[in-house]
């Protein structure tokens, strides 16, 4: 969705982590995790300057990728985030302890969804499966998880429909960016992904690339 708002002269990689031996399933910690993606990214590209763009964990990754290019000198251009938080910000052991809560579900259903009517209803069990399984990783993950210090500024997009009372982006991330820009969208966390969303995300993200 991205490609379509963005001068043609960009193009855009994407780092998986598939099931079952993707690092996400056999990492000890989301630091494995980082330096797992970290090191698929200097395979594809060895110096930067570097663009890093995720959604929710994906964005935690990002940061956290980030925040080592930073330690090695490299030059991070861009850090944009999806309805990203700080893993210190929630209680991830409790989240964990209670399995998949209810909105995580509905979220799940609703993922699924949009998936099957953009396929015209064709079924992918072992999708959601895999869906299901990546999120219990990451709350598993997320429970010893440990920001560090990107010092460049990132670009952050709120989920305001679901943004938790009290969460104030600019608290929450100081510890752990330099500068940062926030953009509210009127959507939930599931939704910030959508094509609707990526109207207004789309032409924001263009405008500070260039």
């Amino acid at each position: 969705m991205l490609a379509r708002y963005l001068d043609p002269r960009w193009s855009i990689t994407g780092i998986q982590s598939p099931r079952p031996q993707g690092p996400m399933a056999s990492a000890a910690s989301l630091d494995e995790v980082c330096e797992s993606h970290l090191q698929t990214l200097l395979a594809q590209q060895p110096h930067g300057p570097y663009y890093l763009f995720g959604y929710s964990l994906g964005g935690t990754l990002a940061q956290g990728i980030a925040a080592r290019l930073r330690q090695r000198g490299e030059a991070v251009a861009f850090l944009g985030l999806l309805d990203t938080w700080p893993p210190e910000s929630q209680n991830w052991a409790e989240k964990e302890a209670n399995g998949l809560d209810p909105q995580v579900l509905a979220e799940i259903d609703r993922e699924r969804e949009a998936f099957l009517a953009a396929q015209q209803g064709q079924p992918s069990g072992e999708l959601f499966s895999t869906i299901e399984g990546n999120y219990a990783d990451a709350v598993r993950l997320l429970t010893t998880a440990h920001s560090a210090k990107f010092d460049g500024k990132a670009t952050l997009f709120v989920a305001e429909k679901t943004r938790q009372p009290g969460m104030d982006p600019q608290a929450l991330w100081g510890p752990w960016v330099g500068e940062l820009e926030v953009f509210s969208q009127a959507c939930a966390h599931v939704e910030i992904i959508s094509p609707q969303a990526f109207e207004s995300i789309g032409p924001v993200v263009r405008e500070i690339l260039g």
